[in-house]
């Protein structure tokens, strides 16, 4: 017998946030002179807090950052982003039931590259706080905490509920970007690439899920079986 322990990313997984964040941090980067296409966004920014991202993007421009300089501009991301947000931002199709189905049969967490007070709001509003075993966010860890080391920390304190129960885990990775997916890695865990995630992104991980709707928790552990 052994007890499965999912861990999910916030962004592009539970809520579509790809189409903000761009928008976010392509006006703000333009105002100092770096031009963000969409496809430097998928590979580089995805799933990163938006100082990561503001670093990430700018790297290879002639432009250099210095630490003001960069905390300004995530800044203006960051209320460019409340500004749209506030219009409102949709769950993925098909997350919230899975979350529900998935809460009574699996450990859950949540990793997020967004601030607590963010997460818990969406959370909150789509009736999904008391699902998650532990939810790890950007503010985690202290300000130079790592992604991964935010996916390891919730990794940990999943498995140390799996551990007094004294049963074996089967440990799966649901992400919907490449930082995700390479955040998540570490030892036992399948990482899957979750949705519409371009193809070179998509081969980063184990496998691929196109949609979660109507996916059941013993459709994915025969799906992680087959990635072995």
């Amino acid at each position: 017998m052994t007890r499965p322990v999912l861990l999910l990313e916030f962004d592009d997984l539970l809520v579509g946030t790809r189409a903000v964040r761009f928008a976010a941090l392509q006006e703000a980067l333009l105002t100092e002179g770096v031009a963000l296409d969409e496809g430097t966004f998928d590979a580089r920014c995805a799933g990163l807090t938006l100082e990561e991202a503001v670093r990430a993007a700018a790297r290879g421009s002639s432009l250099e950052f210095d630490e003001t300089g960069l905390e300004l501009t995530a800044r203006r991301a960051a209320a460019l982003q409340a500004k749209t947000a506030s219009r409102g931002i949709a769950l993925m199709p098909g997350i919230a039931d899975f979350v529900r189905h998935a809460a009574g049969r699996a450990v859950v967490g949540l990793v997020a590259a967004a601030p607590r007070s963010e997460v818990s709001q969406i959370l909150e509003l789509a009736g999904l706080t008391d699902h998650f075993s532990h939810v790890g966010c950007e503010d985690d860890g202290g300000p130079r905490a790592t992604l991964a080391e935010r996916w390891q920390g919730v990794r940990r304190r999943l498995l140390a509920r799996v551990a007094a129960q004294d049963v074996p885990a089967v440990i799966i990775a649901l992400c919907g970007t490449g930082a995700g997916i390479d955040a998540a890695k570490g030892p036992g865990v399948r990482v899957f690439a979750t949705g519409a995630i371009a193809a070179p992104i998509a081969f980063r991980s184990d496998g691929w899920i196109p949609s979660l709707e109507q996916l059941t928790v013993p459709e994915l552990l025969a799906l992680e079986a087959l990635s072995e």
